[in-house]
């Protein structure tokens, strides 16, 4: 677990661990960060905790954001768990999406995704849980005591009952109470132990792209086709969800530099229009490649290139994501700034 002040004047903070039922499993109050400090706590948590809750205590300006890290054993992946309302700043009352969840087999691993959500307040909570599939819609009803948490794993498979490959997303619509979810899609691999994966945030619904909106995401890298197995490479995918039930038009556009000669470097561009329907989820997987198609070969290997999202029609609203997977273990990174 990690804590970062971010006032500059030091901050307290209490920290109380709770087992799935809601109840208080052990609290601590000798968390004290300095001014601009980092401060990471080994295996904080005791045994039957699933979630914590964690308050300023101090008495003057100390402000503090925190995450932890669980560990694959058998793995030793790692991942972020992050109250997302607070880290994007909407309230945990919200409509949220999550941009992407579901069961199928890529590449080079078998993709998977475990979600948990948790009632923040004092009182029953309920709300439903939606996955968007293509004409896939299904609905769950969620309903969790005074800060209880359900942890679901391969939610697709055990929540939905889905058996088949599948991937989408979810909508999360709170009838009343507050929420705060998180996920992680995570791959297995062929006569290998633990899993290798990603969080996935926890997004806004009011935050999607709506027509004249640019999201840019940045450093990413994408190997040549055939590269799979490779380690320290990776390549690269993208996903978009509309999300309010309206045509729209994605346009996504690649800058990128490339080899020219032994000592040139070429700058590039190259984008693609992408026309969802209503409640559309569209997984492109090998961005370079689908947009820059019979030429991706020539430019080798991109590293460092961004990728900017713009809605350039519709009514329609959007969220995007990237997803980097590594050639050799199928770890992946996935973003959506």
């Amino acid at each position: 677990m990690f804590i970062q002040e971010t006032a500059g004047v030091g901050v307290s903070v209490h920290t109380e661990f709770l087992s799935a039922d809601g109840s208080t499993l052990s609290t601590r109050d000798d968390l004290n960060v300095g001014p601009f400090t980092l401060l990471q706590i080994g295996s904080p948590a005791p045994s039957g905790a699933v979630s914590a809750i964690m308050t300023n205590t101090s008495t003057g300006a100390g402000r503090f954001l925190a995450y932890a890290t669980p560990v694959d054993e058998k793995s030793s992946d790692t991942w972020s768990v992050v109250d997302w309302s607070r880290q994007f700043g909407y309230s945990p009352g919200e409509v949220v999406v999550v941009p992407v969840a579901g069961r199928t087999q890529g590449i080079s691993g078998f993709f998977r995704t475990d979600a948990a959500i948790m009632n923040t307040g004092a009182t029953t909570a309920s709300g439903t849980l939606r996955y968007v599939s293509g004409a896939t819609v299904l609905d769950r009803q969620i309903t969790l005591g005074a800060r209880q948490t359900t942890a679901i794993a391969d939610l697709t498979g055990t929540l939905f009952g889905i058996t088949t490959p599948t991937v989408g997303y979810l909508v999360f619509t709170p009838v009343n109470g507050t929420f705060a979810i998180t996920s992680r899609t995570y791959a297995t691999l062929p006569n290998e132990p633990g899993t290798f994966g990603s969080a996935t945030p926890t997004l806004a619904l009011a935050a999607a792209l709506k027509n004249g909106s640019l999201r840019a995401i940045g450093s990413l890298e994408d190997a040549l086709p055939g590269s799979v197995k490779r380690p320290a490479t990776f390549r690269t995918n993208f996903g978009l969800s509309e999300v309010s039930g309206q045509s729209v038009t994605v346009r996504v556009t690649l800058r990128f530099t490339y080899p020219a000669g032994a000592k040139v470097q070429g700058i590039g561009t190259a984008f693609k229009d992408y026309n969802l329907s209503p409640n559309q989820y569209l997984q492109v997987n090998g961005m370079a490649g689908d947009i820059l198609g019979a030429n991706r070969t020539t430019v080798g290997d991109l590293r460092g290139f961004e990728a900017d999202f713009q809605v350039i029609s519709g009514n329609g609203a959007v969220t995007i994501f990237t997803s980097s997977v590594d050639n050799g273990t199928a770890d992946s990174i996935l973003r959506t700034e």
